[in-house]
This record gives C-alpha cells, sequence and structure tokens, in this order.
C-alpha cells in the first residue's frame, strides 16, 4: 500500500507542470498567431438594441449602427464575471471620454443573457463604465459578432466596415493609435 510517498508527489508535480506548459502553449499560440475574425474588411453586421445603462438608459434610447454610420464605432462585448472584461472596461471609458468629441461612439454588449436589467445597470455603475451599455439577452449580436472569447472589441469604420477584431485587454496606447487612425479617415 502506498503512503503518497515521492512517487505520489512526482506524478502530481509532473501533471501540474504539465497543466501549465499547456496554457503557456495555449496562450503563446494566441499571441503569436491570432486568429482573425472573418468579419475583418467586412461590412458589419446589423446591430440594433436598447440602451440599458449609461447615458441613454434612462429615456430608454435605442441604437443602430445603421444610425451611427459616418462615425467610427468601438463594440465591447464584456461580462461581469469576466476578470479580463473589468480591466478593460477603464480603458475603453478613457478613450471613450478622449475620442468622443471627435465622433468615436463606445458601445459595451453585456452578453449575460441569464441577468436583468437592473444587474446590467448595477454592473455597468460599478466599474464605473464611461459609455452606454446594450444586453444581448439572447446572444444575437454575440452570435452575429462571432464572439467566442471576451472580452472581445470591434473596431468599426466611418463605412461600416469592421477594420480591428481584438480579444482580451487591448493596450491603450495601440488602440489609442487605432481609434486616431479611425477619426483621420474621411467618410
Amino acid at each position: 500500500m502506498s503512503d503518497g510517498g515521492p512517487t505520489t508527489r512526482t506524478i502530481l508535480r509532473a501533471l501540474g507542470f504539465g497543466f501549465v506548459l499547456l496554457v503557456l502553449g495555449a496562450w503563446l499560440a494566441q499571441t503569436l498567431f491570432p486568429h482573425e475574425s472573418p468579419l475583418m474588411s467586412q461590412p458589419a453586421p446589423p446591430l440594433e438594441g436598447r440602451i440599458v445603462a449609461g447615458e441613454g438608459a434612462e429615456s430608454e434610447d435605442r441604437v443602430s449602427l445603421e444610425s451611427l454610420r459616418g462615425r467610427p464605432v468601438i463594440l465591447d462585448f464584456w461580462a461581469s464575471w469576466c476578470p479580463p472584461c473589468r480591466a478593460s472596461i477603464p480603458i475603453l471609458s478613457r478613450l471613450a471620454a478622449t475620442h468622443a468629441d471627435a465622433g468615436l461612439v463606445t458601445l459595451g454588449v453585456n452578453v449575460e443573457a441569464n441577468q436583468t436589467r437592473t444587474f446590467v445597470e448595477r454592473a455597468h455603475r460599478a466599474l464605473r463604465s464611461g459609455f452606454p451599455t446594450l444586453h444581448d439577452e439572447h446572444y444575437q449580436m454575440q452570435a452575429a459578432y462571432g464572439v467566442e472569447s471576451l472580452p472581445t472589441l470591434v473596431l468599426i469604420d466611418r463605412r461600416g466596415v469592421v477594420r480591428r477584431v481584438e480579444v482580451g485587454v487591448p493596450d491603450e496606447s495601440d488602440l489609442d493609435a487605432h481609434i486616431r487612425e479611425l477619426l483621420a479617415e474621411n467618410p
């Protein structure tokens, strides 16, 4: 009968090391060979919804990409349980405030179908989001944009064409450069 001696400990260490290598390998693959979205350089799928948190929520404003044509748009697909989403929202809030006067529209898309509007409003406030949020209660927006990981950012140019899809916490200066490029383009 084994007493959990060196053989068991060695196996457990090897399993733990193997798991760490697997996670590191997945991260490196995503970083070195990012999956390019099939949406790149394509017209953005239609998106329409009611603002449930942030500016426009009180009056239950509706927003659609079609109504925003002529303005660059950032869509931020997020969930309250997602730590990278919580890290991403302050970055997006700063960039939204910096570029709003130049015409940038930033919209959050909460993808927690099992939550209420009140829950999304509270999460939005708790995260100090500086831009309006829609609630994708039935995963329609998430499916249309092929969102598989959170957060996912989608940058759409003035003509309604997807110019960038980024998964994870964005690098603020890199994203700022992409936004400035979109803002500099003629409609």
